[in-house]
């Protein structure tokens, strides 16, 4: 009896264990499940507020890749297969930009896709073809499955990078900030509970699911590359952060904007050489990802791989430094090398001057905003433009004897941008150097911060700081509120650029009722942002430790 008494002892820790993870794991299907099935309904339910035009718009420049490749090699893609319909693809893929740009005489090229996004249509466009070679830009919606799973992939993605970033700096906080939720729980399960839950903000993020699934855009393919690469950044491996983050600015350019965020954090840690790795695996990842436009021809290749061969043998020979050290230097010549042909031999640099340049310099104002909604962005710009700013505006003249130099509005906002960029980043070194998990307010708040305060701002772009800013339930509660509250103004926003694409009843009267709301809910959103960037700097903590020094002992 004593024996089996003690058997029963010892197996009720591992059943209620085993119970705890069975139910987890329940737990974990159920919201995955069920934010498949939301995403499922989003794509039925939205069909009469689709903005089709931009899926129509990257079947429009896949199909002039291939059309455009089948000139190249003479083939034409309905009568070929295997190895001749990737020649066709590859010809018109890669010399598309320099067609493009060509064609143009007043630099107004319509094409504003990275390369890799290009990549992307290009290849959707393709399979399309090959199953339904009657496919027309005209009725690109009815064949838009493959980005709509390729959506939910990033999404999921994205959730899984906000799970492993979370319970990091989770753990890394060793128990001292404990949101109220969490206090009840053991300490063991405080950095998969946390961030499970910051996960799931991101799989039922509205703003997301009507973005990727309603609209549909691919905004969200770049969050699970910036959330690795702050997970990257978080683990000492900055050179992989710098790849993820050029990677990224294949895919959107927009990242680029916040990416300066991952070379002023190590710095402000006096972590110069962590930097420079950042630096050098954004250098590293373009070259790879360009060499097909950089080095266009045998002849530059050929060169390439001996300078590439060379500087290998130098530093075998040399053998100074760690090894590490020795591949970060070939590393950094080969990509100097590459870049170096491609200007010096005449490579191509179409990807540049459409791909991103173009995109930059559209006119879109102090609003940005899409469509016949010019307004729906709720931000500073937006305040200042119903005042009567404008985004050229001249604030001030510097005349200091023969230098002379205007500070315009659009450049007022980008250095209090910056500005704030460094503080986010000085912020985000203090905290990580003791392991605090309020790390991650820094790591998110570039977003919040972009859409806040530059112009030019479209208002899809909300989604990516209501995805980053998921990450305050691992926190408190407090910023949780706000995280809600950005997540619902970045869907208000969406919604109403949807609803003013499609004017019918009873759409009239909610859009007039968003357009009379635009300034109160630009001020909600300014204000909650401010309120989160105080938390990123440690005001609140200031205003406790002030309080407590003034009670009387």
């Amino acid at each position: 009896m004593d024996s089996a008494r003690e058997y029963d002892i010892g197996a009720a820790p591992w059943l209620t264990r085993m119970a705890q993870y069975l139910c987890l794991s329940l737990l974990i299907a159920a919201v995955f499940m069920g934010g498949v099935f939301l995403r499922g309904w989003t794509w039925a339910r939205t069909e009469p507020v689709r903005f089709e035009w931009d899926i129509r718009n990257g079947f429009h420049w896949g199909e002039s890749a291939l059309k455009h490749g089948e000139q190249i090699t003479g083939l034409t893609l309905a009568e070929t297969r295997g190895w001749d319909s990737w020649r066709i693809f590859a010809a018109g893929y890669l010399s598309l930009y320099d067609e493009v740009e060509a064609a143009s005489s007043n630099r107004d090229y319509g094409l504003d896709y990275p390369p890799l996004r290009l990549l992307a249509m290009s290849l959707w466009v393709k399979s399309v073809r090959a199953a339904h070679p009657e496919a027309d830009v005209g009725r690109a919606e009815l064949y838009g499955q493959p980005l709509l799973r390729f959506n939910l992939f990033c999404e999921a993605l994205a959730a899984l990078a906000m799970f492993l970033l979370v319970r990091h700096w989770v753990q890394r906080d060793d128990g001292r900030t404990v949101p109220l939720f969490a206090r009840g729980l053991s300490p063991e399960w405080h950095g998969c509970s946390r961030g499970l839950l910051a996960a799931a903000f991101v799989w039922l993020n509205p703003s997301i699911i009507l973005t990727s699934h309603g609209w549909p855009q691919w905004d969200v393919w770049i969050i699970p590359l910036y959330l690795f690469a702050a997970l990257c950044a978080s683990t000492d491996r900055w050179f992989w952060c710098g790849c993820l983050l050029a990677a990224g600015a294949m895919l959107k350019g927009q990242l680029l904007i916040v990416a300066p965020f991952f070379v002023l954090w190590p710095l402000a840690a006096r972590q110069y050489g962590a930097a420079a790795r950042v630096v050098l695996g954004v250098a590293a990842a373009l070259a790879v990802l360009l060499s097909p436009w950089l080095l266009n021809d045998a002849a530059d290749r050929l060169l390439f791989m001996q300078i590439a061969a060379l500087a290998a043998l130098l530093l075998l020979l040399l053998r100074r430094g760690t090894r590490q050290q020795r591949l970060l230097c070939f590393v950094s010549g080969a990509s100097i090398a590459a870049f170096a042909i491609g200007a010096l031999r005449g490579g191509s640099f179409g990807w540049l001057r459409v791909g991103f340049v173009y995109g930059a310099d559209l006119p879109q104002g102090l609003l940005g905003g899409t469509g016949t909604v010019a307004g729906a962005c709720y931000n500073l710009p937006s305040l200042l433009a119903a005042f009567g700013f404008a985004l050229k505006d001249r604030l001030f003249d510097f005349n200091l004897g023969p230098v002379s130099a205007t500070l315009s509005l659009q450049w007022a906002l980008r250095i209090l941008y910056f500005a704030g960029l460094a503080g986010c980043a000085i912020w985000a070194a203090r905290r990580a150097r003791i392991g605090d998990a309020r790390t991650l307010l820094a790591i998110a708040a570039p977003w919040l911060l972009m859409l806040a305060v530059l112009g030019q701002m479209r208002e899809r772009y909300s989604l990516w700081a209501a995805a980053a800013t998921a990450v305050t339930v691992a926190i408190s509660l407090r910023l949780t509120i706000l995280h809600v509250v950005f997540s619902l103004l970045s869907t208000a926003m969406i919604v109403h650029v949807m609803l003013g694409e499609k004017q019918f009843d009873p759409t009239p009267q909610l859009l007039n009722f968003l357009d009379a709301q635009h300034l109160l809910g630009a001020c909600l959103f300014l204000v909650c942002a401010a309120l989160y960037l105080m938390a990123v700097g440690g005001l609140p903590d200031l205003a406790r430790r002030a309080a407590t020094a003034r009670r009387p002992p």
